[in-house]
């Protein structure tokens, strides 16, 4: 195989980062674009409800005053009219007040999710690898073990059995038949359940040797 200059191999990894970055830039914009625009929207209704509302209240109040202004009150109940009246157009301020409220919360959800699909954008890239190509991104997310599991050998298997406070419906604990069994690897002498040579335990766990941690009984 020939293999490439070493010129012509350093620019097309140079042509790759500013086809990256526009990728990157198209999906900033595109966010943008696609949330600014309900934001936008949201927040023109909802500032022009909180302007009706307040033209509302006021000429509600001021049909209020008008409608009871040549009434004669000799007593404190016959305010009841003008106060019930009056508490009807608060209600309704307060009804058209809270749904122009929502409305320009959702237009601060929206910029929020601008900011926050913009810091996603630029920062995802890094995490995977970038805008390469799809082998690439395969390569990254390649599982792999993040640490390992621990096996513990039969002496403290039965002594983790033995000290396990059990409840009234299970069985007492009896002892096994113990067994000595040399280890293939390190010829150490390890004691282990009789079961094991009969193949009465799990089969998806092994003796272990102490020594050398290799499987002494069981799945190898």
């Amino acid at each position: 195989a020939i293999l490439p200059p070493m010129g012509d191999a350093e620019a097309g990894i140079d042509d790759e980062k500013p086809n990256s970055l526009r990728k990157q830039m198209f999906m900033n914009l595109l966010i943008c674009v696609v949330l600014i625009s309900p934001a936008a929207v949201l927040a023109t209704s909802g500032f022009g409800d909180q302007v009706r509302c307040a033209k509302t209240s006021k000429i509600c109040y001021d049909l209020c005053y008008t409608t009871y202004r040549d009434v004669t009150r000799r007593f404190q109940s016959e305010m009841k009219g003008e106060l019930e009246c009056q508490q009807n157009c608060q209600d309704d301020v307060d009804e058209c007040t809270a749904k122009s409220n929502s409305l320009m919360l959702g237009a601060v959800f929206l910029v929020l999710g601008v900011a926050c699909g913009v810091l996603l954008n630029s920062v995802l890239p890094w995490m995977i690898g970038g805008y390469g190509s799809d082998d690439s991104l395969v390569e990254v997310r390649r599982a792999r073990a993040l640490y390992a599991e621990p096996i513990f050998t039969e002496d403290e298997t039965r002594a983790s059995e033995a000290a396990r406070r059990k409840g009234w419906w299970e069985a007492e604990h009896v002892p096994s038949t113990l067994v000595e069994v040399n280890c293939q690897t390190c010829t150490l002498k390890v004691t282990l359940d009789a079961r094991w040579l009969k193949a009465q335990m799990s089969g998806l766990k092994s003796a272990i040797c102490p020594k050398c941690r290799s499987i002494v009984a069981g799945v190898t």
